[in-house]
């Protein structure tokens, strides 16, 4: 299975032009023949949201807009539900969500700190996709030695 890795910096609280640059890499990477598109941790607000001005927090089905044909995408976005943000991954397909995926364990120490801006999420699952069945460990999350276990054991 092709897989593709779309490392690109997003802009800083530009939600509009960083969907833009995501469904533009989506088409490139299902013409390149992917059937899994991976974006970095919080690439549709970009990282530092703190020191973004405006709001970047979206919910969940803003991120299932980055559509494709047929591959699954995986794009990680400052999650708003009710009163609380999270950072988050959305596994789409075909403009429809899947999964969100919140991080577990938002890094606590400076400069990060994210604890102070993101809720925790409260579990991890694997997901089935016309790519296989899948589980999202976000940055931090994946040193945390039981996380890569456990979704194996639920069938990642």
């Amino acid at each position: 299975m092709r897989i593709a890795l779309a490392q690109y910096s997003p802009t800083l609280g530009d939600l509009a032009a960083n969907g833009r640059r995501a469904q533009k890499a989506v088409e490139e990477a299902e013409a390149a023949g992917a059937r899994l598109v991976v974006f970095p941790e919080l690439f549709l607000s970009g990282y530092a949201v703190g020191s973004a001005a405006g709001g970047t927090a979206v919910p969940a089905e803003a991120a299932a807009e980055i559509g494709a044909a047929s591959a699954v995408v995986a794009v990680g976005f400052h999650e708003l539900d009710g009163q609380a943000t999270y950072n988050s991954v959305a596994v789409t397909a075909s403009r429809k969500l899947l999964h969100v995926q919140r991080k577990l364990f938002p890094v606590a120490y400076p400069p990060f700190s994210e604890h102070q801006r993101y809720a925790r999420g409260q579990e991890l699952r694997a997901v089935d996709t016309a790519a296989g069945r899948l589980a999202v460990l976000i940055c931090n999350d994946a040193w945390q030695p039981i996380f890569p276990s456990l979704a194996v054991l639920d069938g990642a």
